[in-house]
C-alpha cells in the first residue's frame, strides 16, 4: 500500500501532548513544590519573592537568546535536551530534599536553571507550530496590516517571556 500524502500535523499531537506535560510539570514545581520548600526552610516571605525573581530573571536573560540558539542546532534535539535538563534538575532537588540534604540555593538554582531551559522550550514550540503562508495569501491582505501583525506577534512574545 503506498504511503499517503505528507501530513504536516502529523507531529502536532506528540509536540501538543508533550507540552502539556511539561506544563503541568512546571506548574506543580513553581506554584506548589519550590514555593512551599523554601517556606518550610526558612519561613520567609521574602525568600519566596527572592525564587520568584530567579525564574523570571532567567527568563528575560534566556528570551534573548533562546531565538539564536534553536536556529543554530536542530528543533527537536533542543526541545529534547531542555525538557531533559529541567526534569532532571527537579529529579535532583526531589532527591537532595527525599535525602534531608535540599538547602535554600538549591532551590535557587533550579528555578533559574528551569526558567532558562523553559525560555528554550517555548521558543521551540513557537517556531515548531509556526504555519507557512504562501506569499499570494500575505499579499491578499493590506501590506501595512501584515506588517502589524507580524509586529504585534514579535512585540507580543518578547512581553510575554519578559513578563512571565
Amino acid at each position: 500500500m503506498p504511503p499517503g500524502p505528507f501530513d504536516p500535523r502529523r507531529n502536532l499531537w506528540p509536540l501538543v501532548g508533550g507540552q502539556s506535560l511539561s506544563l503541568l510539570g512546571d506548574y506543580l514545581a513553581f506554584f506548589f513544590a519550590l514555593p512551599v520548600f523554601v517556606r518550610d526552610l526558612t519561613g520567609s516571605a521574602a525568600q519566596l519573592g527572592l525564587l520568584a525573581v530567579f525564574e523570571t530573571a532567567a527568563v528575560v536573560l534566556f528570551g534573548f537568546i533562546a531565538g539564536v540558539l534553536i536556529d543554530r542546532v536542530r528543533v527537536r534535539r533542543a526541545l529534547v535536551a531542555a525538557e531533559l535538563v529541567r526534569a532532571t534538575a527537579l529529579a535532583l532537588l526531589a532527591i537532595a530534599v527525599v535525602s534531608d540534604a535540599g538547602r535554600v540555593w538549591m532551590a535557587f538554582a533550579v528555578a533559574f536553571l528551569v526558567g532558562s531551559m523553559g525560555t528554550v522550550v517555548a521558543a521551540v514550540s513557537a517556531r515548531a507550530t509556526r504555519r507557512p503562508v504562501s506569499a499570494e495569501s500575505r499579499w491578499a491582505r493590506s501590506p501595512g496590516r501584515w506588517s502589524a501583525g507580524r509586529c504585534t506577534r514579535q512585540h507580543s512574545s518578547c512581553l510575554r517571556r519578559f513578563l512571565g
